[in-house]
Formats: C-alpha cells, sequence, structure tokens
C-alpha cells in the first residue's frame, strides 16, 4: 500500500513524492488539498506553469482514453508536466486503470478529492497500487498552522512580533483557503513595512473561525435552507464543536429576542441593534432577521435550541446530526412569513 502518513508529510512534499507518478489527495480542508496539489504541481514542473494542466474529473470520466493521451504527451516546451484533476461525482476508474499498469514517464498526475471514505473506489485502487500515492490533508493544529505561516510571511520580507503571531495564528481557524486570504490581505497592508505588530493583526485580520460560525447562523435565521448542510459541516470540520455551534445560535436568538423587546418599547431596530454592541459588519444581516421572526416563534426556537444542545451533551457522537437538525428547522421556521 502506498499511503503517506501524516508524520511523513513535509518529506513527502519535499521530494517523495518523486517516486509516484499518480498521486491522490483527499480530505475535508479543501484549501489544504488544492495548497499540496499546486506545490506538487509546481515542483514537478520545476516552476514552469506553461507545463500544468487542470482536467475535470467528469469529463474524464466521460471520456476515459482523453487521460491517457494527456498522459502520454510531449511538453512542447520539454520538462516534465502535471496534470490536476479535481475529483467530480463519477467514477475515474476505467481512465485510472491503464495508467497504473503502464505509468507515463514524462506526466504527474495529481487527483483532487473531498474527504472520501476508505472503501471509496478511488482510494482502493490508488491505495492498492505500488505506482500511486494517496495522501489525506486534515487542518492543522495551531502548531502546525504556524509552522505553515512561516514561509509566508518570510517569503514577503516580513517579521512577527511573537504577541502579534499568537494573535493571527488564535484567529485564523483551520480552513486553509480562508486563512491563506486572511493572511495575504496583511500581506498587501504591511507593504512598505518590515514588521507586523499586534495593531496591524487587529486592523486587518477578520477572526475567520467566527466568520464561518455567523454565516451559519445567519444562514439559519434568514431561512437559507439550500446552505445549511454544507456550511455546517465545514465549520464543523474545522474543528468546532456541534454544542459550541448551537451553543451560538442559542445566544443569536435571544439577542433577536432582546431586540425585538426593545422594539415594541419604542426604540427603531437599528437603535436597538447599536445598542447591543453588534459588529457593523453584521447589522444588515440582523435587520433582515428581524423581519421573519415573531416572539412566539422565537420563543419557540430556544427552547428546541436549549434541547438540541441538551442532547448533543448526552450524545456526543450524534453531535453533528443534530446540529444540522436543529439548524434545519431554525431554517424552516425563518422560511414561514
Amino acid at each position: 500500500m502506498s499511503t503517506i502518513a501524516q508524520k511523513d508529510a513535509d518529506s513527502f512534499l519535499k521530494e517523495g513524492f518523486a517516486r509516484f507518478p499518480i498521486i491522490l489527495l483527499y480530505g475535508p480542508d479543501e484549501g489544504l488539498v488544492a495548497e499540496r496539489a499546486e506545490s506538487i504541481a509546481k515542483d514537478t514542473v520545476a516552476g514552469d506553469p506553461a507545463n500544468i494542466l487542470r482536467l475535470d474529473g467528469d469529463a474524464i470520466a466521460a471520456d476515459p482514453l482523453l487521460l491517457l493521451d494527456e498522459a502520454n504527451a510531449i511538453s512542447m516546451f520539454g520538462g516534465m508536466r502535471a496534470i490536476r484533476i479535481r475529483v467530480g461525482g463519477k467514477s475515474l476508474a476505467p481512465a485510472l486503470e491503464p495508467l497504473l499498469k503502464l505509468s507515463a514517464k514524462d506526466a504527474r498526475i495529481i487527483l483532487e478529492a473531498g474527504d472520501i471514505k476508505p472503501s471509496h473506489i478511488l482510494r482502493d485502487l490508488i491505495e492498492k497500487s505500488k505506482s500511486s500515492a494517496a495522501f489525506a490533508c486534515y487542518s492543522v493544529d495551531s502548531r502546525g498552522l504556524a509552522q505553515w505561516l512561516d514561509p509566508l510571511l518570510s517569503e514577503a520580507g516580513l517579521a512577527i512580533e511573537s504577541t502579534a503571531k499568537q494573535a493571527l495564528v488564535s484567529s485564523l481557524g483551520l480552513d486553509r483557503k480562508l486563512s491563506r486570504t486572511e493572511v495575504e490581505k496583511l500581506i498587501l497592508y504591511m507593504h512598505g513595512k518590515k514588521s507586523i505588530s499586534l495593531e496591524d493583526v487587529e486592523a486587518i485580520i477578520t477572526d475567520a473561525a467566527a466568520l464561518s460560525r455567523d454565516q451559519v447562523i445567519d444562514a439559519a435565521f434568514q431561512g437559507e435552507m439550500e446552505v445549511i448542510e454544507t456550511e455546517t459541516r465545514r465549520v464543523l470540520a474545522d474543528g468546532l464543536d456541534a454544542g459550541t455551534l448551537l451553543g451560538d445560535a442559542l445566544r443569536h436568538a435571544f439577542l433577536l429576542l432582546a431586540i425585538l423587546e426593545q422594539n415594541e418599547a419604542g426604540r427603531t431596530v437599528s437603535e436597538s441593534i447599536k445598542s447591543q454592541r453588534i459588529s457593523w459588519k453584521r447589522e444588515k444581516a440582523i435587520e433582515a432577521q428581524m423581519k421573519r421572526w415573531t416572539e412566539s416563534r422565537l420563543k419557540t426556537a430556544i427552547l428546541n435550541l436549549g434541547e438540541a444542545v441538551f442532547k448533543i451533551r448526552r450524545t456526543a457522537a450524534l453531535g453533528d446530526a443534530l446540529a444540522i437538525r436543529a439548524l434545519w428547522s431554525l431554517a424552516i421556521s425563518a422560511s414561514r412569513r
């Protein structure tokens, strides 16, 4: 089996991948999967972007010979080619099986998938082949995030104070794609400067973890059924506890109820929101939510959320499913006019 363990990640990304013409990267953190695929692709082509080709997995599944042709094509510019493929819903087995037997010498195939199970046909196929490697991409802890951050800042010619680094790492969350966007914003902000201070971090960085959590809660209270499951699973995969997420939703329901009570006392919605010291970035979302909720429905939502939090504490193994169901219930209630 050619399965790369997490402890071997650094050595594999540095030079270990060179032994494998076909590599499968998978995991719940799509940003990390894409980042590692890009790193392997760039090293494969020695930094020549003209030799990197992107293909759609479902298009290859519809025409399996397409991949065989591309893998055996000779680069017009010389050197080795990298073929990046985003795995879709259709099976790539018919396209990959010939290449696993007759490995292409002039191309490396890099497959990018989501959090696929061990029983998935693609993992089974890759892990059983000696000419391919499967590499799981899971979110790193704060220490790993700090190590990931160092070369990004060094490449930009920036040093960072210890207190600033601690604040930056704690605010990024574990979603690699979102974290990279926030760090790039900080680097742009620091143009012309050489050292990042705590004040610089506080001035420019959005709390990425809190932002994702707020987006899920706002979606539920605004009745956006279509994004509840995907967004909730994403923030839970990033390490947020299901009970904590519903606890935040419960506090949000109490917040809306307090604003509603202030409105009945004669304040406008805008005045009530400002009295609660809510970030200006969320004011419009909360104003929209206030049009959807009545006092009776908010009180019912509070009871239901409290019950869901209690159930999660008793049966933690079902936490994710219980959280999604509770948020669905909120969204359904918010959708009723």
